[in-house]
């Protein structure tokens, strides 16, 4: 997993970013150790939501589903590669 960050500018208030929608987003590539360019895909809405919430509370690994994924060290694995 690789993220991707949408700048926000010094200057905007809380109001402005409080009002953000954060959409996390996978490497969809066949095969992503490759290096090729990102191929993003957006995680479903439950994933979406799993991983921003586990994201503010400082969590280092989420369980989704099938994958885990590594907030610290920025991987999505499927849980039968482990």
């Amino acid at each position: 997993m690789q993220t991707k960050f949408q700048e926000i500018s010094e200057d905007a208030s809380a109001e402005d970013i409080s009002d953000l929608i954060v959409q996390w987003e996978w490497d969809s590539n066949e095969n992503p150790w490759l290096h090729e360019e990102p191929l993003w895909a957006p995680y479903n809405k439950e994933h979406n939501d799993s991983l921003e919430e586990a994201y503010k509370q400082k969590q280092q690994v989420v369980d989704i589903g099938d994958y885990i994924v590594s907030l610290k060290d920025r991987l999505h694995l499927q849980e039968r590669s482990l």
